[in-house]
C-alpha cells in the first residue's frame, strides 16, 4: 500500500507549476535531427496546456500547432523527443521564473479523443486561430524542472519529484 501511495505522490504536478504554465502562452521548443550528431533547432510556439491526467498523460500535455513541413516538425516527427522552456523574464532577479521540460511529441490526430481534446484546448485559449489552424501536436511531458525565485533564490520544483 505504501508503494502505491508513493507512486501516486510522484504523479502529482505541483499546483505552482500548473499555475505558472497557465499564465504564459509561448514556449521555446528545441528539437534535434534524428541522425547521429544531428542538427539542432529551436522555435517559439503558442501553446495551450492540458491538465495533468488529461488523456492519460500524467504530467499533462502542451498543445501547439505547426505545419508538418517546418524544420522543427520534421525533426520531432523523425524521433519524437524534444525539450522546451517557458520563462518569465524580468530585470528583478527575485521575480525570475522558468520551466524546463522534456517530452515526446505526438500527432493529435492519432486518435479522435486526442484530436478533440487538443482542438478544444487550443481554440479555447486562442479562438482567433480557428480559421488558420494547421496540424495539431501534443507534447506529452516526461519531466519538468521549475525554477521560481519568488519562493527563494534558486528554488526548484521537479516533476516527477526527486528523491531527497
Amino acid at each position: 500500500m505504501q508503494q502505491k501511495n508513493k507512486e501516486s505522490a510522484l504523479s502529482v504536478v505541483d499546483a505552482r507549476i500548473v499555475r505558472f504554465v497557465g499564465r504564459h502562452r509561448v514556449m521555446t521548443l528545441a528539437t534535434a535531427d534524428a541522425s547521429a550528431g544531428g542538427e539542432l533547432w529551436c522555435c517559439n510556439l503558442f501553446y495551450a496546456y492540458l491538465a495533468p491526467g488529461t488523456l492519460g498523460f500524467a504530467g499533462g500535455a502542451f498543445v501547439f500547432t505547426s505545419p508538418a513541413e517546418t524544420r522543427h516538425a520534421a525533426q520531432f516527427t523523425a524521433h519524437g523527443r524534444v525539450a522546451a522552456s517557458v520563462v518569465l523574464e524580468s530585470k528583478v532577479v527575485g521575480r525570475l521564473q522558468g520551466l524546463q521540460l522534456q517530452g515526446t511529441v505526438h500527432r493529435a490526430d492519432s486518435s479522435a479523443e486526442w484530436l478533440s481534446a487538443a482542438r478544444s484546448g487550443y481554440l479555447k485559449r486562442f479562438p482567433f486561430a480557428a480559421p488558420m489552424l494547421s496540424e495539431l501536436w501534443l507534447l506529452e511531458v516526461s519531466n519538468m524542472k521549475y525554477t521560481d525565485n519568488t519562493l527563494g533564490f534558486g528554488t526548484k520544483l521537479f516533476w516527477p519529484e526527486r528523491e531527497r
